[in-house]
């Protein structure tokens, strides 16, 4: 049995989730596969939701996150304070929604705030 996740796997999981909240996951980037949700705040402040298989372990895990990709309010973000505007963590596949619901809850705290904390978790 290989225990690494597939984004098929992810993706009986992603996809409902996306779908109920109206959110499109794009699939490919430059010819690679990837699972990313753009998120827009109602700043217009873009941030990037993705799942990819955890490939460091033996148990069936996924890297869940989001980060900060483009300021567009008036407040301007210099890249070194970039890093307070990011979240992942390593979760069971069984956990993703949660773990998804967590990371949408964090895009919208951002935008309620004026600064970011780093939130890494393993």
């Amino acid at each position: 049995m290989n225990p690494l996740v597939t984004y098929s796997e992810i993706d009986e999981i992603l996809k409902p989730w996306a779908d109920e909240r109206k959110l499109h996951i794009a699939t490919k980037y430059k010819d690679e596969e990837v699972r990313v949700i753009s998120v827009l705040d109602e700043h217009r402040d873009e941030y990037h939701l993705f799942v990819c298989p955890e490939p460091k372990v033996k148990e069936k895990k996924v890297i869940v996150g989001c980060g900060l990709v483009n300021r567009h309010s008036k407040k301007h973000t210099f890249s070194s304070k970039m890093k307070n505007f990011r979240l992942r963590e390593a979760v069971e596949l069984q956990n993703l929604r949660l773990a998804l619901d967590t990371c949408l809850a964090q895009i919208e705290k951002w935008g309620d705030e004026q600064v970011g904390g780093d939130n890494v978790r393993s």
